[in-house]
């Protein structure tokens, strides 16, 4: 690999195999038209489309690096952990997807119980699988199965009434530890990243906190170059990252065509920083 302009770079998008619209396939053809030059798919908790994503970049002429979004958290702290560069079949790797797996088709029948029997709706579960075909169920697709039966015109209705945070269809999930998810990347040959920190609504002292905890496990890096990251958060974070000697990534979180984020869209990486891959593939 060679070394990459940061402006395009997209390291974070979603597939249909978690909660995007687009094939893997589809991803690299828009990846490929948007000119960017090194791209991963991070499904939630999901190897699937690796295979298929990598063959298209492959034939498509762009590099394509392995990558996943894992959910977890730090004490109380939900968070995601993005995932690059790891061997997508090592044994470590399989192992945290079926334990991410399993938590969440537990969370999905949990789901549905709740809206049954506090909502009073009939159970949607058979519903939202359908609708999720080969992602995991989640909160989005009960939504869309409400409009489907037609109780809602409207999913953002569904999340106001009952799926949004802290409303009855938001159950908690028991995911794995974040530090067998940073020990297994490892195992696998992978680099661990805090995925978008601007959206665990945590004040600048606590998510200098967060970043410090996450670096004493063994993560090595942020996403800081995320839509909706203020640049003045991430001047003030520069000297975190020096201390602990971490990089940061750059991703559109991109999931649908006409939706908040679009392929490539993301801040630039600021020129004090060390983003993960040039290092990485420095002598590649």
């Amino acid at each position: 690999m060679s070394h990459y302009d940061s402006s395009f770079v997209d390291l974070h998008c979603h597939s249909y195999y978690s909660d995007g619209q687009l094939s893997p396939k589809a991803l690299a053809l828009a990846m490929s038209q948007a000119n960017v030059q090194l791209w991963s798919l991070t499904d939630h908790d999901t190897v699937a489309g690796l295979a298929e994503a990598k063959r298209e970049s492959d034939a498509l002429g762009i590099d394509f690096c392995t990558g996943i979004e894992w959910s977890t958290q730090v004490g109380k702290q939900p968070i995601h952990l993005l995932a690059y560069d790891f061997d997508p079949q090592h044994e470590a790797i399989l192992a945290l997807q079926a334990q991410q797996t399993a938590s969440r088709e537990k969370r999905a029948e949990l789901i549905a119980e709740k809206l049954v029997k506090h909502a009073k709706l009939p159970n949607l579960l058979a519903t939202a699988k359908d609708i999720a075909g080969s992602a995991a169920v989640g909160r989005p697709h009960f939504a869309q199965a409400m409009v489907q039966q037609g109780i809602l015109n409207d999913t953002r209705d569904a999340f106001k009434r009952w799926l949004g945070t802290g409303k009855i269809g938001d159950v908690k999930t028991p995911w794995a530890p974040v530090e067998e998810i940073i020990a297994g990347v490892k195992q696998a040959g992978g680099v661990c990243i805090l995925a978008h920190p601007h959206k665990y609504k945590l004040s600048l002292s606590k998510l200098r906190k967060l970043t410090e905890q996450l670096a004493e496990l063994g993560c090595e890096g942020i996403e800081m170059a995320s839509p909706g990251f203020r640049e003045d958060w991430a001047v003030s974070l520069v000297r975190t990252l020096d201390e602990h000697a971490l990089c940061v990534s750059r991703g559109s979180d991109f999931h649908f065509l006409g939706g908040w984020a679009r392929v490539n869209q993301a801040p630039n990486v600021l020129q004090q920083c060390r983003p993960w891959w040039q290092q990485r593939y420095a002598e590649s």
